[in-house]
């Protein structure tokens, strides 16, 4: 039997409005990238998680993104999963050794079924990048990370629900409470946070 593959493109979002899966409520959302968001639902821009620490202190941003309905076709994934995940961080200060660096990116394909039961994948988080980018003197750096992760005849049940995790790590080095932040990118229109699913027809 020949075997045919499609591909599914879907771009991570935050949404005003929340999705309930096995009693969880979920704002991040995975949408199809041809899908076309209601107007009166609000999308915002980014994910950010403040770093104000005393002293040289780590932070990891933890996020899942849900894709709320039951994938395509029979929800093979076999092939390569290719993505990308832009991320920002910002030092709000003007002296030169308050900093914030982004250390490792890691993402995870995971499924969440009917009892709320996460479940990799890929068998765990997935390198995107060791470093990232960083920032010092009231400026905000961005940059962008290619990913490509080869999956294998992997089934997901019309019960269960795809997620792609995104985890970053920041490491700020300040010495006041001054809004140092780091930030996930993502949004309405936007592929800063994407993946590239191929399914087995």
């Amino acid at each position: 039997m020949v075997q045919m593959r499609t591909y599914l493109n879907i771009l991570a979002q935050k949404v005003g409005t929340s999705y309930t899966w096995a009693s969880t409520d979920h704002y991040n959302l995975l949408f199809k990238s041809d899908d076309t968001v209601p107007t009166d639902v609000k999308v915002y821009s980014d994910i950010r998680e403040d770093v104000p620490r005393d002293g040289v202190e780590r932070e990891e941003l933890n996020q899942l993104f849900l894709f709320p309905f039951p994938l395509d076709y029979a929800s093979v994934i076999d092939g390569t999963v290719s993505g990308n995940v832009t991320v920002s961080c910002h030092a709000d200060s003007n002296y030169s050794y308050y900093k914030i660096y982004v250390g490792g990116i890691t993402v995870d394909l995971v499924k969440i079924d009917s009892s709320g039961t996460e479940t990799s994948l890929i068998g765990g988080d997935h390198e995107v990048t060791p470093s990232g980018p960083r920032a010092s003197l009231d400026t905000t750096t961005t940059a962008g990370y290619l990913f490509w992760i080869n999956v294998s005849d992997v089934e997901l049940e019309a019960t269960d629900r795809f997620g792609l995790r995104v985890k970053v790590d920041a490491l700020a080095n300040t010495s006041t409470t001054s809004p140092t932040w780091v930030q996930i990118d993502i949004g309405k229109n936007s592929d800063d946070c994407m993946l590239k699913i191929p399914f087995v027809m």
